[in-house]
């Protein structure tokens, strides 16, 4: 729309939001009254449709596809009112409609592929749910089995696993969601709840990975004076995501929760003092898949969290907002009606999809595991993520390595210098400094230059590949990998560089040789220039002179030449 056309614009926005409200004889006046106005204004019939259609597009982008043809059908009579004084006969009116209707076919089009994508969602989580049941059924029973006898090499590879499945389970149960929430199926089954005993359970079972991640948890949780409406499930599933993100983000200082009556409503309140959230990302930060740049090269996850809390929020007839300050934290403020039923709320039972809770970042930070009988060499281990870094000390140790394994770059960077590692596994994608850093501070250190670094990553992307081989890397090994790949890459690295240490190391002799050499014959050529000199003899005569007395007297050229240098004559 040009410039004079803005307040047009804006007037026909809050209009037509409001017709989509109430869809009443009176909102429709009102588009009469618009077109009427369009016709003083000069607003063309094209810039009208546009407008409407970039409206109605914003508004059924955050609907599921049956909603959102339903809110382009509302909203068609409210634009054949605003067009009706515009010379309905002229051919702009014509046009003008012909391209509405071109946008609606693409709407259309639109929504159907986002209807194929939400299938695709249930699809996949579906078929992920039976191999995972068949996963974690079996292990799950032998590690609560009593009289299961498991050897210590396996125990904690078996735990490991099992909290590998979890969070996946709760990954694939929050894509289904995402699924029901994007085709308008997302339900929940609310009854009279004592939620300030809920919010606390929940709390609790997150307080033994705050403590252990270095932070304090501040818990603010009042008894509510009536029981509250809300789906218990669900709910834990907003508190939990919420403290699970405060966690995530926060690599040191306070996380704090409060819920409290406000009026007719009630409040829950997360607080961090994280890393926070840019204010160009605000508006975006409940958008689903929306990761914040940078941000998400540091930390893992899939972007989905913040926007399922939001739909849950919604399915609850409440709101969610956020706060923020880059350096400072974030606090989100989650607001539901206070509605209570006839019934009494039931008693609680312990909030069972709270017993996942993935282990913070960085935790336990350095793993060691001393050289073991005919070790192979040395390895430092650069992971974050606390599992795998255990399981991949556990596997180089169990091939005869001595294993150093720590989670980020400025640990890395203190332990190599006094452990020398003969090979650095480094994972990309690691909190404050990447590993695509971590390697070219390696490349650029005299002491460390020639170090074989392998990089770990998730991202199986041939630009990742390039990018990683062009800042310097020895290798590219893509997660999941299989063991025996990941130990015999390891081996050919630590190899091919002691060959190629050996190597540089002989052709550096030869050189020292060569230049011993040298020197060598530059000084018995200065000596036969003095014997030339003081005995009138040609070179030939005087190189013969010098052989003769080294051979008589049993002493190196060198070493007659160095005396002839110095004393100025050839003593027989």
């Amino acid at each position: 729309m040009s410039d004079a056309s803005d307040g047009f614009a804006s007037a026909y926005t809050a209009a037509l939001v409001k017709h989509l409200a109430t869809q009443s004889e009176a909102s429709l006046e009102v588009a009469a009254d618009l077109g009427r106005r369009a016709l003083a204004e000069d607003v063309s019939i094209l810039e009208i449709v546009e407008q409407h259609v970039r409206i109605v597009s914003e508004l059924a982008a955050e609907q599921g596809p049956h909603q959102s043809r339903a809110t382009q059908e509302a909203a068609l009579p409210f634009l054949l009112q605003t067009l009706t004084p515009l010379h309905v006969t002229s051919r702009g009116f014509a046009d003008g409609t012909r391209s509405y209707r071109r946008q609606l076919s693409r709407a259309d089009a639109l929504a159907e592929l986002d209807a194929a994508k939400t299938r695709f969602f249930q699809n996949v989580s579906h078929e992920f749910r039976t191999p995972l049941t068949l996963l974690l059924g079996p292990l799950t029973d032998l590690l609560a089995d009593p009289e299961a006898t498991i050897p210590v090499a396996y125990q904690a590879g078996l735990e490991e696993a099992q909290r590998a499945g979890r969070r996946l389970e709760v990954l694939v149960d929050a894509l289904l969601d995402i699924a029901r929430a994007e085709s308008g199926a997302l339900e929940v089954d609310p009854e009279p709840t004592d939620l300030a005993e809920l919010t606390a359970d929940v709390v609790s079972m997150f307080r033994s990975t705050v403590e252990n991640a270095g932070l304090r948890l501040l818990v603010a949780v009042p008894p509510l004076p009536q029981p509250v409406l809300v789906d218990r499930e669900r709910w834990v599933e907003i508190v939990s995501n919420l403290l699970s993100n405060a966690v995530k983000f926060t690599p040191s200082g306070t996380i704090s929760l409060a819920l409290r009556a406000a009026g007719e409503q009630v409040e829950l309140e997360v607080a961090d003092t994280g890393i926070g959230i840019p204010a160009d990302q605000l508006e975006d930060v409940f958008a689903r898949f929306h990761q914040v740049p940078d941000v998400s090269d540091q930390f893992e996850g899939a972007g989905i969290g913040l926007s399922l809390v939001r739909d849950l929020v919604r399915a609850h007839d409440g709101e969610i907002g956020v706060r923020s300050s880059v350096g400072e934290g974030s606090t989100f403020t989650v607001t539901i009606p206070m509605r209570t039923g006839v019934a009494d709320a039931r008693p609680l039972s312990a909030p069972a999809a709270m017993a996942v809770v993935a282990p913070k970042t960085g935790a336990a930070a350095v793993v060691q595991f001393p050289a073991a009988k005919g070790v192979q060499g040395s390895v430092l281990v650069v992971e974050d993520n606390p599992d795998l870094r255990n399981y991949v000390a556990r596997l180089l140790h169990s091939d005869g390595w001595e294993v150093h394994a720590v989670p980020d770059v400025e640990t890395a960077l203190e332990q190599a210098p006094r452990m020398h590692p003969d090979v650095v596994l480094s994972d990309i994608m690691l909190p404050g400094r990447s590993g695509l850093d971590l390697l070219r501070t390696i490349r650029a250190a005299d002491n460390l230059h020639r170090l074989p670094v392998i990089l770990l990553t998730a991202r199986a992307t041939a630009e990742s590949t390039v990018e990683g081989f062009n800042s310097g890397a020895d290798d590219y090994i893509v997660k999941p990998f299989d063991r025996n790949e990941l130990l015999a890459r390891v081996r050919i690295h630590v190899e091919l560089a002691r060959l190629r240490e050996y190597a540089l190391s002989q052709a550096e002799n030869a050189v020292a040789n060569l230049r011993a050499a040298l020197a060598t014959n530059r000084q018995i050529g200065a000596a036969i220039g003095v014997i030339m000199a003081t005995e009138k003899l040609t070179d030939e005569q005087a190189f013969e002179r010098l052989r003769a007395v080294s051979q008589r007297t049993h002493r190196k050229l060198r070493d007659l030449a160095e005396d002839v240098l110095y004393t100025g004559r050839l003593d027989i």
